[in-house]
């Protein structure tokens, strides 16, 4: 992204007016923006041209700027990160495996979707490289899904 925003942002801002999703860390967020709040630049985003805009924001989670309003999906607490390395991309691969296996309207998935990705993400803070993360059961990401569910249902 950042070569994106550094060298090819006409290019880049074309892109966004024919996709329905985008994902991007804060710092490219408030680059492309020009703003440091994040959720006006997730809303400036939106009228680039996705409907749906996720801006990950690392240990504190990720907000959802879409045409249903914002939500805010926590990042799964741990006692001990070893390496946060790579979260960011395990986050969306389990955003995008929950989607993938589901069915109906994405705006009916998609913040489920945001706390799969949230927890497979934190399995991946837990060892180094795949370590920790090549031996993620299903039934693992279910439980810590469900166990964050209760965390911030009220």
């Amino acid at each position: 992204m950042d070569l994106w925003l550094n060298i090819a942002l006409e290019d880049l801002l074309k892109l966004l007016r024919r996709i329905d999703g985008f994902v991007l860390n804060e710092s490219e967020a408030r680059q492309l923006t020009k703003e440091d709040n994040l959720i006006a630049a997730a809303k400036k985003i939106r009228r680039l041209g996705p409907k749906y805009v996720i801006v990950k924001k690392g240990e504190d989670g990720a907000l959802l700027s879409s045409p249903g309003g914002m939500f805010i999906s926590p990042a799964f607490p741990l006692d001990k990160v070893v390496d946060p390395t790579g979260a960011g991309d395990s986050f969306v691969g389990g955003l995008m495996g929950y989607l993938a296996s589901s069915r109906g309207a994405l705006d009916t998935h998609l913040k489920r979707g945001m706390i799969y990705g949230s927890v497979v993400a934190s399995f991946c803070c837990e060892g180094f490289g795949l370590t920790r993360t090549a031996r993620v059961t299903r039934n693992a990401i279910e439980q810590r899904a469900r166990q964050l569910e209760r965390m911030v249902r009220f």
